[in-house]
């Protein structure tokens, strides 16, 4: 278990929420698809917390990502897309 899913399993909304705040893009990458899977599993999104979500999305820029062996720059937008394997339902 990866520690986005025990974030969300013990429904942890104030640990994602540092990660939404964090000026790390990819870090905030990460707090995005944490309210993703939350929100698959019911857990309601407070305004604030999508407030944040919309701004991460919108955002420009290219972000380092991980695809195993080897690590190449993406798109902000692209990344986001990427790991809630939708156009972001949640926002």
């Amino acid at each position: 278990m990866n520690i986005i899913d025990s974030l969300v399993k013990f429904r942890d909304k104030v640990s994602l929420k540092k990660w939404l705040q964090s000026s790390n893009s990819t870090k905030q990458i990460y707090g995005v698809n944490g309210f993703y899977k939350l929100k698959k599993i019911g857990v309601p999104i407070e305004n604030t917390e999508l407030k944040l979500i919309r701004q991460i999305i919108n955002k420009s820029g290219v972000i380092r990502t991980c695809s195993g062996c080897f690590s190449t720059l993406n798109l902000l937008k692209k990344s986001v897309r990427n790991s809630t394997s939708s156009s972001m339902a949640i926002a």
